[in-house]
């Protein structure tokens, strides 16, 4: 049986596995940041274009994206950070 912190070639696999899903879950979110960002352009265009008939509901849209993109700033450094120290992990090891 194998012992918690053992690494081997079955083990090193696993780390380059999630170091894959690190990767995607990363590009994803800053795929949703970057359509989250021409989303709040978008608001803001037409708040202006609408001479304010929406202001207060574009206003709580523009909050909300903005809340939205601090947390997935925030995962997405998290993840980084992650990814980072399983790296160095992996070639520690080799």
């Amino acid at each position: 049986m194998q012992s918690l912190g053992e690494a081997n070639s079955e083990t090193l696999h696993a780390t380059k596995t999630y170091y894959d899903i690190l990767c995607r879950s990363i590009h994803a979110l800053q795929g949703n940041m970057i359509v989250l960002e021409y989303l709040l352009k978008e608001s803001k265009m037409r708040k202006d274009l609408e001479d304010g008939v929406h202001a207060e509901q574009y206003d709580l849209l523009d909050l909300t994206v903005e809340d939205v993109r601090r947390e997935l700033n925030m995962a997405v450094r998290h993840l980084n950070l992650i990814q980072s120290r399983l790296a160095r992990i992996t070639e520690s090891v080799r």
